[in-house]
């Protein structure tokens, strides 16, 4: 069976709760992956989140065949109360954290 890795999968209202259950039913083995309350749980907030996750994934699983990401970072604030702290993170998570994970799991499809 092939493997997809979901990020963001922790939340109940969230659009990889849906993906999920419709991915094992076509015959996915799917594994998730959020900050808690996952099968891999990853702070993708960190430099190194990314790679690690994709690492221990394929590691315990095997290699990833499909990559969804559904995770995000948000945080009620408008422009006159976010702070930098908190953009730095938005950006770290919904940004370099996406770019990060499709480089590591491009590389771990290559091998």
């Amino acid at each position: 069976m092939p493997l997809a890795l979901v990020t963001g999968a922790a939340r109940a209202n969230s659009i990889a709760a849906g993906i999920v259950p419709r991915l094992r039913a076509d015959g996915w083995t799917v594994v998730t992956s959020d900050l808690d309350d996952a099968d891999h749980p990853a702070d993708l907030s960190t430099a190194d989140g990314p790679e690690r996750l994709i690492a221990e994934v394929a590691e315990a699983h095997g290699p990833i065949s499909a990559l969804v990401l559904s995770h995000a970072h948000d945080v009620e604030s408008g422009v006159l109360d976010t702070t930098a702290e908190s953009f730095d993170r938005h950006v770290a998570v919904n940004a370099r954290a996406s770019l990060l994970l499709i480089a590591a799991f491009a590389r771990q499809a290559d091998t």
